[in-house]
């Protein structure tokens, strides 16, 4: 996965420059370079090894806790790109229906409440932005960062 989103982000890096950066600044434009960008941060933190000092640091529970805050971050911003792209496209296609778009936007931004609420009492995360790759919530968590790097926190 990692491999192929380099290799996409690689050839299509001058379409980029010439469609995107060199154009006015409109909402597609940020949510493009938004969507974009946080895949690439999720990918690199996903891939990124920790030193085996921050997991023998004798802080139990808390030896990888920036790794923890920084993917929960990047989930959930995902999140918000992906119910902005799913609003946009509500509002597209059913003839710019106001009503419609907005109940899709809030719908889809249900689990980035559930989420910020989860993490911040401490709860495992119900949902995560690696559904998109067709993993159920369980499996995206038994198979994430988060369970890797920090075996206290499964």
């Amino acid at each position: 996965m990692t491999a192929l989103v380099a290799y996409e982000h690689i050839i299509t890096l001058e379409q980029e420059r010439t469609m995107i950066w060199h154009r006015k600044w409109t909402l597609a434009t940020w949510l493009f370079i938004a969507n974009r960008y946080l895949l690439i941060g999720f990918i690199i933190l996903s891939v990124a090894p920790t030193t085996s000092s921050l997991l023998n640091s004798g802080v139990v529970g808390y030896s990888c806790a920036p790794a923890q805050v920084m993917g929960t971050i990047l989930d959930i911003l995902q999140e918000v790109v992906y119910a902005v792209f799913s609003a946009l496209r509500v509002f597209a296609l059913w003839d710019r229906n106001i009503p419609m778009t907005l109940l899709v936007l809030v719908l889809t931004l249900v689990p980035v409440a559930v989420d910020i609420f989860e993490f911040s009492t401490g709860h495992r995360r119900l949902f995560s932005a690696t559904m998109a790759f067709g993993l159920s919530p369980g499996a995206a968590f038994k198979f994430s960062k988060y369970s890797a790097w920090c075996p206290q926190a499964g």
